[in-house]
């Protein structure tokens, strides 16, 4: 994506890095992206940014460009592609500034001690210049840039975060970008799928993992991950306007994303008529209408 430093005149969710586990640059990946996870919702009020992965530098850009010294991070978890591009985020190193991070703990450890250690002198010889306030969240609500968010845990290794967001006079999003839909695993228990479908109940944009094509799920059991046809079986259920199909496995090309997208619209267009389903693609902005 290239760098766009005017937020939209309302509030929409742009996309900065929609790839999971590592990055995968290159003329096969230019119409996705090959940034791993990092989103932000945008508009009239401070940006609220969402995951931390190598994405998360041309995001910082455009918030330093456009003079936002205060940001709000809430990150789902620690795993590398969810982290590893904090050190350039470029609000971090300016004067003045705060960033505030918050997320799930990791078992055993602090989301403070994972943070520091990522921007250690010894990994990241660069001091910072702004204010770093990192918390660890327990599942439940919290206020984060304006938005009333609520986590609940995923199916997925270690603690991991999906949110939902809402806002008044905007139409609610949620982002879980790391879901096993599976279930069965990862310390969620059998009332969890129902859980979580009242927890999407009224959501109109839903982000979610669809790392896996369908013949994959079955070897993946246990990985952490969703196909496509199962990320709209979801959004069937809760009822949700709009599907993006993310977290693209980095050995996807744009073509064969291509080919995933047509087969979840044509499972919409059998389960869910009214679902409009999209590819997470960098530099896209999906607004999000206002309501009634």
């Amino acid at each position: 994506p290239t760098l766009d430093a005017e937020p939209v005149g309302r509030w929409g969710l742009r996309i900065w890095g929609s790839r999971g586990s590592f990055p995968a640059p290159g003329p096969a990946t230019v119409r996705y992206g090959g940034n791993t996870p990092c989103v932000a919702l945008e508009g009239p009020g401070p940006t609220l940014v969402l995951d931390a992965g190598t994405g998360i530098r041309l995001c910082g850009a455009a918030l330093d460009a456009r003079g936002e010294r205060e940001v709000e991070l809430l990150v789902t978890h620690v795993h590398w592609d969810h982290i590893q591009g904090l050190p350039f985020f470029a609000p971090l190193h300016r004067a003045g500034g705060r960033v505030r991070v918050r997320g799930p703990a990791p078992a055993g450890s602090s989301l403070r001690e994972v943070v520091t250690g990522l921007l250690a002198p010894d990994v990241f010889p660069v001091a910072l210049e702004a204010s770093l306030e990192v918390e660890s969240l327990p599942s439940g609500a919290v206020e984060a840039a304006g938005w009333s968010v609520r986590s609940l845990r995923m199916c997925h290794p270690g603690p991991t975060f999906g949110y939902r967001m809402d806002r008044e006079g905007v139409a609610p999003v949620a982002y879980l970008p790391d879901n096993e839909l599976a279930g069965d695993r990862h310390g969620v228990g059998p009332g969890w799928r129902a859980g979580l479908v009242d927890f999407l109940r009224g959501v109109h944009t839903l982000v979610h993992d669809a790392t896996n094509a369908e013949e994959e799920a079955a070897p993946r059991h246990g990985w952490g991950h969703s196909s496509p046809a199962e990320a709209v079986a979801l959004a069937a259920e809760a009822g949700c306007r709009r599907l993006v199909l993310f977290h693209h496995d980095p050995g996807r090309d744009d073509r064969a994303i291509d080919a995933l997208l047509r087969q979840a619209r044509d499972r919409a267009g059998a389960v869910a008529p009214g679902l409009a389903v999209e590819a997470a693609a960098e530099g896209a902005v999906l607004t999000l209408e206002l309501e009634g």
